[in-house]
């Protein structure tokens, strides 16, 4: 499955034509995510390669977001994925509140890939661990900062909430992704 991300309204990029995210639900418990931005790549502030940690703090540079909750839940995790192939998982027991580490995933691979007009980076997610977060059904928002060299940052998801960018709110859970959905 391909799903397209927009820009924010309130951010502006010179350097990005377009960013997409394909989904491939590999089994019922494992889900692998590949953001690619497409553009002037070398406008883009690429984080360099750095050894694969949980780190906080990635969505200020260059960053692909995801989150998941389950259908009819006020909990949900957020994973972020940086092109150094640095990462981070949380847990949040409502809209921004009780944040906490993701302590059930201890790795992430985060993989990159870096060419003309082109930057992917992608990661795979084992969903098994985050069940009781999640229940059956998944709702998942998407999303990615770009930050350009000139230090300009726009902000993509599948959809926006009027106001400023805010990739937690309710309204940026627009993909439904099934138990059974087809790799």
């Amino acid at each position: 499955m391909r799903a397209s991300l927009v820009r924010h309204p309130l951010s502006r990029c010179d350097a990005v034509s377009c960013v997409h995210v394909d989904i491939d639900r590999l089994s019922l418990t494992s889900l692998t995510l590949r953001f690619a931005v497409s553009g002037a790549i070398g406008d883009i502030a690429i984080p360099p390669p750095a050894p694969p940690a949980r780190t906080d703090d990635l969505w200020r540079r260059t960053c692909f977001e995801a989150f998941f909750r389950g259908k009819c839940e006020d909990s949900y995790c957020e994973f972020n994925f940086s092109p150094s192939t640095e990462w981070a998982a949380y847990r949040f027991a409502r809209y921004r509140e009780e944040m906490a580490d993701l302590d059930d995933v201890d790795s992430i691979t985060v993989e990159r890939a870096v060419g003309p007009g082109l930057l992917v980076v992608g990661a795979q997610l084992d969903l098994a661990r985050m069940a009781p977060i999640l229940g059956e059904g998944l709702q998942c928002a998407l999303a990615a900062v770009i930050e350009e060299k000139s230090g300009a940052k726009s902000y993509w998801a599948l959809a926006h909430p009027a106001g400023n960018p805010d990739f937690h709110h309710k309204d940026c859970f627009k993909l439904e992704i099934a138990r059974n959905m087809p790799s």
